[in-house]
């Protein structure tokens, strides 16, 4: 799975920002869209591990 890092950062400094400037201490949900990846090692029957 691919995770969009840059916007849960994003989403993370807002939130801490929020608690130390606004004292707010409430509980927030953000849904972010991930991607499937296929990668080889995906396949049936790939090989495991290298030699």
């Amino acid at each position: 799975m691919a995770q969009p890092i840059h916007e849960i950062a994003q989403h993370l400094v807002q939130v801490l920002m929020n608690e130390l400037n606004q004292h707010q201490h409430q509980i927030n949900q953000v849904v972010l869209p991930a991607t499937l990846i296929k990668r080889e090692s995906c396949k049936k029957g790939a090989k495991v591990g290298a030699a």
